[in-house]
């Protein structure tokens, strides 16, 4: 036991020395080419492992220390030995869990762990191997908390959302809505163009795709396929489709300068080209559940108008399946006009839908805006639509002496209507809602938004119930998705 003792201490030096030489190699690799090179032909994993720092100091320069230590102590306090080679293995079990979990390999760090593995071996000793077992996992537990933390990448400066923005002037931002909602159906139109385009294009290739794997389970050529499937009397022409085919395009044909039996034959090839196009289609189709064919090319949607709805004056159930905004002025004939259908489609459908009211006074009706206020002030007294129901019904001017008999007639406090109206209390209510109507891209009266969906001008009662049937259908659950 005395000779083990005396071969661990003679060793144990040479092992302090090695790992002292490791740690330096290790600093000093990213600064000597020689040894750089060394390092980027084993692995990049030594420049992350030469970066990491324990209280803002290099973990190599922690180890060099401690080999420095550890020398001390075999000559000077042996016993000391032991609990530091305790503490270093706790560390270095740390850095080889840091390097695995970065899926990185470090040369030096690997020398240094066989380094540290043979100091423990020289030093251990069984009568303290809980003690040193104790030490490690309480170096583990600190280590494994203090060099994660203090090297943990930068957190990432997220960048501000733009996507919601078309421009920013000075500190005003334009909201791409308010470039895309007034194009929304130019838009729309577009997008179906080329939905149509790619769409034929997906059709033919899936029609090719399919013809092709049918043919080939069949071991015969697609030609063989479809002259084997499709019937030649499918694909005859009759004189009678010729002639019917030129009576319905006589004006095209008009200047043709051949031969009658040359125009019968051209129209009649044509014909016998789209009939073979139809029945391969058809066919190609047939096969489609066959081979488990899935369409992902959707068809592109309105865009969903939203507005801030709140505020705003509303009936109908809160969480009804629908909503529909109104965006009205009291002195637009077409208003007037579409407001006696708006009664109908609320009564119609009081119990699935919610219908919000938005102001949007034009320009050119002086009076519009007061009485937008004014309704908001009946509003005060649970009078808003009985109100507005006045208001629409009206053809005279309506000047605040008028505003305010309307409130008398229906049996409104006239006393607290007059203050809210010469007070301008919903001035700035009604000047919100003219702001979301240019937000949302309207720039006339009346429109009506279904879920989001916009809809131009007074629409006929039966136009707004397939409208409001078809949202229904569609089974979005709560139509609040229409506001903001």
């Amino acid at each position: 036991m005395v000779q083990e003792n005396r071969i661990s201490r003679r060793m144990l030096p040479i092992v302090s020395v090695a790992g002292l030489l490791v740690a330096a190699v290790a600093g000093l690799a990213e600064h000597v080419p020689w040894l750089e090179s060394i390092c980027m032909g084993f692995s990049s994993g030594c420049q992350d492992a030469a970066r990491m720092t324990l209280f803002h100091a290099p973990l190599w320069g922690w180890g060099a220390a401690f080999y420095v230590l550890l020398t001390f102590a075999v000559f000077a306090a042996a016993p000391l030995a032991f609990w530091l080679v305790s503490c270093a293995l706790g560390v270095e079990i740390v850095l080889v869990w840091l390097l695995i979990s970065m899926k990185v390999a470090c040369i030096f760090c690997i020398g240094n762990l066989f380094v540290v593995l043979l100091a423990v071996i020289l030093v251990f000793e069984k009568e303290k191997f809980w003690q040193g077992l104790s030490m490690c996992l309480l170096f583990i537990l600190v280590s494994g908390v203090l060099i994660p933390r203090e090297n943990a990448p930068p957190a990432a400066v997220m960048p501000e959302d733009t996507s919601w923005m078309a421009a920013r002037v000075g500190d005003e931002t334009i909201a791409k809505e308010m470039v895309d909602a007034p194009l929304a159906q130019r838009i729309l139109d577009l997008q179906r163009e080329i939905y149509g385009i790619e769409r034929e294009r997906l059709d033919q290739i899936v029609m090719e795709t399919i013809l092709q794997k049918e043919a080939r389970e069949r071991n015969v050529t697609v030609d063989q396929l479809l002259s084997d499937s499709i019937p030649k009397k499918d694909l005859d022409v009759s004189d009678e489709e010729v002639e019917r085919y030129r009576q319905e395009n006589a004006e095209r044909l008009r200047d043709w300068r051949g031969t009658e039996e040359d125009l019968r034959a051209r129209i009649k090839g044509f014909l016998a080209q789209q009939k073979r196009f139809r029945e391969v289609a058809r066919y190609s189709k047939s096969l489609e559940t066959k081979y488990k064919v899935t369409v992902y090319l959707r068809e592109p949607e309105a865009m969903l108008t939203r507005v801030d709805l709140s505020g705003s004056p509303s009936t109908g159930p809160p969480d009804a399946p629908v909503v529909v905004v109104e965006f009205s002025d009291y002195q637009c004939p077409a208003c007037r006009d579409a407001h006696a259908t708006v009664l109908k489609v609320r009564e119609a459908f009081k119990d699935r839908v919610r219908w919000y009211f938005k102001d949007f006074p034009l320009r050119k009706h002086k009076d519009a805006r007061r009485a937008a206020e004014a309704a908001r002030c009946a509003s005060e007294q649970n009078r808003f639509w009985d109100y507005q129901n006045v208001l629409y019904s009206s053809l005279d001017e309506l000047n605040q002496d008028r505003l305010e008999r309307y409130a008398q007639d229906l049996g409104l406090d006239k006393d607290r209507f007059s203050q809210c109206l010469g007070g301008e209390k919903y001035k700035a209510a009604v000047d919100k809602d003219v702001e979301d109507a240019k937000r949302a891209g309207i720039d006339s009266t009346p429109v009506f938004i279904f879920n989001g969906r916009l809809m131009v001008g007074g629409l006929p009662l039966d136009q707004f119930k397939t409208i409001i049937e078809e949202e229904l259908n569609k089974g979005k659950g709560n139509g609040e998705g229409a506001a903001r």
